[in-house]
């Protein structure tokens, strides 16, 4: 935390200033004692369950795992809720000589996110303005790099999915002693749906306006390689050819609207 001043810090802070008249310290004192690093923030709670299940029989083995974790943020209206699955099997076959190694991963995530413009207002705001008014409604009030940052958290729609996918499969045989085949793939899919909207803040007067993002992101690569390896005596001889195949796409799209129209510019809407 940053060593801001307190209410009454400020208070004696204001009386000192040459020339200050009494309105304008009267002004400026709401009769709060805020602290607005604590306002904005908060003690966050985490909670996380695993499961997992193992096995196998002859030349097959193979792990399954299933995963929840909510982590409630340190800023008010934020955190974290995750969704995961995860899968790996090997098979042996042939003697040893064949080798197949399967994955899969799939990850959920619920995000509701900061808006860091709040820590400006955070650290301009005085200590003398309430958040709330004692109506329980918030304390409106709009000046140069001012308004409530509680409000703006609280009313803010900011949230995101994501989804990740990904595949993994490698396949391998010993053709003679020393010589591997193989051929390799993967695949992984990522998606983020974001969503944002900002309403009309108390005492700010600005325009709502919203916006939606989606972003795609899919990756696919592929092998086949060879690998000679062999000792003779004190000498050994290792080859290997690889073919590879990459690809990948990147696709995002965002929309934005907004509608009203700004009080604190006259004319503008």
């Amino acid at each position: 935390k940053l060593d801001l001043f307190s209410a009454d810090e400020r208070r004696a802070a204001v009386k000192n200033i040459p020339g200050i008249d009494q309105s304008t310290i009267d002004g400026l004192d709401k009769g709060a004692n805020t602290d607005w690093q604590d306002a904005v923030t908060k003690n966050a709670f985490t909670h996380s369950h695993n499961l997992a299940v193992s096995g196998g029989t002859g030349g097959f083995n193979y792990r399954a795992s299933l995963n929840y974790t909510n982590l409630d943020g340190i800023v008010i209206n934020t955190g974290k809720e995750q969704l995961g699955l995860r899968f790996n099997a090997q098979q042996k076959a042939l003697n040893d000589k064949l080798v197949i190694n399967v994955s899969l991963s799939s990850n959920q995530n619920n995000r509701k996110y900061t808006d860091y413009n709040i820590f400006d207002y955070v650290n301009t705001t005085p200590p003398t303005y309430p958040v709330y008014n004692p109506d329980g409604s918030y304390f409106a009030y709009y000046d140069f790099d001012q308004q409530n940052p509680v409000s703006q958290q609280m009313l803010e729609t900011n949230t995101g999915k994501e989804y990740l996918t990904q595949l993994y499969g490698r396949v391998d045989y010993e053709i003679i002693n020393g010589l591997k085949l193989g051929v390799l793939g993967s695949t992984s899919h990522y998606n983020l749906h974001s969503e944002y909207f900002q309403p009309v803040l108390p005492g700010v007067g600005n325009i709502n306006n919203a916006s939606q993002t989606s972003l795609d992101k899919d990756s696919k690569k592929g092998d086949i390689h060879i690998n000679y390896l062999r000792d003779f005596g004190k000498h050994n001889l290792n080859a290997t050819a690889v073919y590879e195949y990459n690809d990948f796409t990147n696709d995002n799209f965002t929309a934005k609207g907004q509608t009203g129209c700004n009080t604190n510019n006259v004319g503008v809407c």
